[in-house]
């Protein structure tokens, strides 16, 4: 039962921040408004001219040409392989006099071509650099001016975009220039670079902004990544572990990122502050009206942040969002506190992802029952829950309405490692029964636990929902798995993976299939004490219903019988089992 095939099926349904971003941006570079240098042309030229109208054909790559190098690699795409660039410029009328920016920036982009080329040697990256990306003044001619005016409008979408990677320049050069006047202010005291860093935090995650200013000068640039080497650590990944920014606020509201410019540093005074606002704006609204599901995942965000972001919520500033991913952050009471009804008034909300948060008891009995209930889908795994927190949320629960379950919208319910207990599987019982899809990953089950549960179902009054239910990696044992087997044979989706189950547990389940009319799709019960392939053909063979099998290999059975099954049941990981037949 892959979770993460499960994700991603979901949220695929929606519009994305990339979405968002690539319809802005795909003409730009579509129409070669927007020109991207090659990285295999640049690392190999000393540029003595920065500006764009000055430079080669040759000096350039297309989208088109990007997506070709990405075609062999599964999952990667022509945006995932284009790269922005954020520095200072040291000079009103030569933004690198001493060509300092350019050799960091071929020394860095060789170990990504030694590292990606490794995997596919087409792979190249398309750099965004504005000198060179974008006509310039002195020279421009009309039609270069009005080409100039399009790509403005969506300049900060590359550095938004949330598979494309930001480089930023923040430290001086050490080749001993000193700019002088405006040129001598810092990276976060310049209004373009300051605009340039704030729209890389909007939905970018941790791996995907680079601090290049870390890396040091000349002689201390391998010496610093070679520190961070052991054998199974490749070079470009030393550099990410050095470089990447990590740990982001989320942004400003326009109203304070238009306080916070005031103060800065633009080379062309009041017209760029003016610029920088409306881009900022429009970037921002455009972001989060329009995009469906975002994504904030391991960017450290402490409770403040969260709140921040739960106050853009509640000002309608995300007012189509359908699923809100905040996975792997350091959010806990304050957050859940914050979360209330005004959320979903605000929103189209439908799932919610806190996976991976220290929410605690007190975080989750203070999430309010008319959120999370009202959603179709919520992830807490591995949020500090335990039993006190699951009696203390059904409590306030039933206080704020004592017919919350029949008000209830939630179908998918996962809370794998957490630690429940049995105590905690009891408390939960009436929600359990009233969803769709059930994850107890190590909880710390046990056959006690799967008492209690089967005692509740045959109890039960209520119509009973759940379908698909994973209890891997628990000690149920054989008896726990024989006790739940009445509910077991209403599921469609069962994961049984590690739960101490022998021959004697999978007997049980062909039992079930053969005469309690069990249609299980999809059936989980790898790591377990089964040594008879027999014994697993049968259950196969049994439940003609399947889709999906997954059974991994026992050491302690070897020959011949086994290696074919085993041959078998790789094949039913991927593919119908409508072709057992043919096997």
């Amino acid at each position: 039962d892959d979770d993460d095939d499960d994700d991603s099926s979901q949220h695929s349904r929606y519009s994305t921040q990339a979405d968002v971003c690539q319809d802005v941006l795909t003409p730009l570079l579509a129409s070669s408004d927007v020109a991207l240098l090659d990285s295999k042309w640049l690392v190999d030229n000393e540029i003595q001219v920065y500006r764009r109208q000055d430079l080669p054909t040759e000096a350039f790559v297309t989208l088109s040409e990007l997506e070709e190098g990405a075609s062999n690699l599964p999952g990667w795409g022509a945006f995932d392989f284009i790269i922005a660039l954020s520095y200072m410029w040291l000079d009103p009328n030569h933004p690198d006099p001493q060509h300092d920016t350019l050799r960091l920036v071929q020394r860095v982009l060789r170990l990504c071509h030694d590292y990606w080329n490794q995997e596919e040697p087409a792979v190249r990256f398309g750099v965004f650099w504005d000198c060179c990306s974008l006509f310039q003044n002195p020279g421009r001619t009309k039609e270069q001016d009005e080409r100039f005016r399009r790509s403005l409008e969506g300049i900060l979408y590359l550095y938004m975009h949330p598979q494309i990677t930001v480089w930023q320049q923040t430290t001086f050069p050490s080749s001993g220039f000193v700019p002088t006047g405006r040129n001598a202010m810092g990276y976060m005291q310049r209004g373009w670079t300051f605009t340039e860093f704030s729209v890389s935090t909007l939905v970018k995650d941790s791996g995907k902004v680079f601090d290049l200013g870390r890396l040091g000068d000349d002689a201390s640039l391998r010496q610093t990544l070679v520190e961070k080497l052991h054998p199974s650590f490749p070079l470009y990944s030393a550099l990410e572990e050095q470089c990447s920014v990590g740990t982001k606020r989320f942004p400003c509201l326009p109203e304070n990122f238009n306080h916070k410019v005031e103060n800065l540093s633009f080379s062309n005074g009041r017209d760029d502050r003016q610029l920088v606002q409306a881009l900022y704006k429009a970037s921002f609204e455009s972001l989060f009206r329009n995009a469906e599901f975002l994504s904030y995942d391991q960017l450290d965000w402490s409770d403040e942040d969260g709140k921040d972001f739960v106050a853009v919520l509640k000002k309608g500033h995300a007012s189509n969002l359908r699923r809100l991913e905040l996975p792997r952050n350091r959010l806990g009471l304050r957050f859940c506190q914050s979360l209330d009804s005004a959320v979903l008034a605000n929103t189209e909300l439908q799932e919610l992802v806190l996976s991976g948060n220290p929410l605690g008891n007190d975080g989750v009995a203070a999430l309010s029952a008319n959120v999370i209930l009202k959603l179709e889908s919520v992830d807490m795994e591995n949020v500090g829950l335990a039993s006190l927190g699951c009696q203390a949320f059904m409590d306030n629960a039933v206080l704020a309405d004592n017919s919350f379950l029949d008000q209830s919208r939630l179908k998918i319910l996962r809370l794998g490692n957490n630690h429940l207990g049995d105590d905690g599987i009891r408390v939960l019982v009436p929600i359990l029964f009233n969803v769709e899809t059930v994850e107890l990953k190590n909880v710390g089950m046990t056959e006690l636990g799967c008492s209690t549960l089967s005692s509740a179902f045959l109890r039960t009054k209520r119509d009973v929902r759940l379908r698909d239910l994973t209890l891997n990696d628990n000690i149920l044992t054989d008896r726990g798995v024989a006790s739940l087997m009445p509910l077991f044979c209403r599921l469609k989706e069962l994961g049984l993976k590690s739960v101490g189950m022998t021959e004697e547990g999978c007997r049980g389940l062909i039992n079930a299939s053969r005469t309690s009319g069990a249609k299980w799709t999809h059936l989980f019960i790898g790591g377990n004490h089964v040594q008879n392939c027999r014994t697993i053909r049968t259950l196969v063979e049994c439940t003609p219903s399947l889709k999906t099998f997954e059974y991994d290999e026992n050491p302690l059975t070897k020959g011949s019988e086994f290696d074919e099954l085993q041959r078998s049941c790789e094949h039913f990981r991927h593919t119908d089992l409508d072709e057992l037949d043919n096997l």
